[in-house]
């Protein structure tokens, strides 16, 4: 059996804990971690675009202020493009 903690969303150490109540779900806080910055993206926005856990997608930067994430597609061998 694995070693791990299961906490509730509102309940933390015995104390209850209020949900941040925003209206805008796409407010995100950037993360570092390993060398690395992360972002979590909104659930409902990954389940209407019907992405996947670990699927690949590609980030580029558009300006000085703004990133695009889309869906990754492999190059298809009939069609190379140079």
């Amino acid at each position: 059996m694995e070693n791990h903690m299961v906490f509730h969303r509102d309940f933390w150490y015995g104390y209850t804990m209020s949900r941040r109540k925003t209206t805008k779900d796409s407010i995100r806080n950037l993360q570092y971690s390993n060398g690395s910055y992360l972002v979590s993206l909104p659930m409902s926005l990954v389940r209407r675009l019907k992405w996947k856990e670990r699927q690949k997608v590609i980030v580029q930067a558009l300006g000085r202020s703004k990133i695009v994430i889309s869906d990754w597609k492999p190059r298809s061998s009939k069609n190379p493009v140079s």
